[in-house]
């Protein structure tokens, strides 16, 4: 710091999932994937939402910049991504391999790998016509 300078303490404002939901694009429990620079989700770097931190500067509250960072649990533990880091993966409740967005009809589904939280049958894939993400339950016997 340069003498006769003082200083700028900026005091933020700091609220949690729990506290104010309403300020967070995705909730606890929501499936999302860290998004790689080539656009698609990353495998390693997807989980379930258990945290969110949403912190903007006291003296903008409601109109100036503020940031929003998310705890997400995977396989290998947890990891922080702010928000515009990631995308939220739908889990498909049917068994069926096909594109779960309703713009879309494609049944062309490529498996991108492995499982995440709880359920070790929840397996990540993506529609091969439109690019679209999503977890589908993979019937067991």
């Amino acid at each position: 710091m340069v003498e006769g300078e003082e200083e700028a303490v900026m005091a933020m404002r700091r609220l949690t999932l729990d506290e104010a939901p309403e300020r967070f694009s995705y909730a606890k429990g929501d499936r999302v994937a860290r998004v790689r620079e080539d656009g698609q989700p990353d495998v390693d770097q997807s989980g379930v939402i258990v945290e969110g931190v949403f912190e903007e500067s006291a003296s903008n509250i409601g109109g100036g910049s503020y940031d929003v960072v998310y705890t997400i649990r995977c396989p290998g533990g947890h990891f922080r991504a702010r928000e515009v880091e990631v995308r939220k993966i739908p889990l498909d409740r049917t068994t069926e391999s096909r594109c779960p967005d309703p713009n879309c009809s494609s049944r062309d589904v490529a498996h991108l790998g492995g499982s995440v939280g709880e359920n070790p049958t929840d397996e990540l894939w993506e529609c091969s016509a439109c690019g679209v993400p999503f977890w589908r339950v993979v019937p067991t016997l």
